[in-house]
């Protein structure tokens, strides 16, 4: 299977350097932050992110729920199984498995790149998956409310 987690960020330059330092500046005034809001609390950080040679592929999207169900379910899994017999993880040349993901809603297009080498520095020194495992982290901390996902669906499909 592919199990992993996920961070959100902001590729900058100068032209969102504004768009920057408003994320940045959001640490210091978020109000959301509680114990139950575990994205909210997180805070932005910035890092330099390498340009390596990357396996790149490209997958429609919709920016809807069977978009993302087939992104979770069939994409990142081939993408995962491609880094895994093509990358040498783990070993001296290789490297953790990273799959970074663009998506441009007005060309409804994913760009999914799995860097090739030095995947350690695309977790801007956060731990990978495995090493949250043996950490103790844990997957089951982010609770999905179930019928607020049933009603959401059937008012997405018109039974509601």
């Amino acid at each position: 299977g592919c199990m992993g987690r996920f961070f959100v960020g902001l590729l900058s330059g100068p032209r969102n350097a504004d768009l920057k330092q408003k994320l940045l500046q959001s640490n210091v005034d978020n109000k959301m932050k509680t114990n139950e809001n575990e994205f909210i609390k997180m805070e932005y950080d910035l890092g330099d992110l390498p340009s390596v040679r990357s396996a790149v592929a490209t997958f429609p999207f919709t920016d809807g729920f069977v978009s993302g169900l087939l992104h979770n379910y069939k994409v990142f899994p081939a993408l995962a199984k491609y880094a895994r017999a093509n990358l040498n993880l783990g070993t001296e040349n290789g490297g953790k498995l990273v799959i970074s993901t663009t998506c441009n809603r007005e060309k409804q297009m994913c760009t999914h790149y799995v860097p090739m080498i030095q995947g350690e520095k695309f977790l801007m020194g956060h731990s990978d998956t495995e090493e949250y495992l043996k950490n103790g982290g844990d997957f089951e901390s982010i609770s999905v409310d179930l019928q607020k996902t049933i009603k959401g669906l059937k008012k997405m499909v018109g039974m509601n």
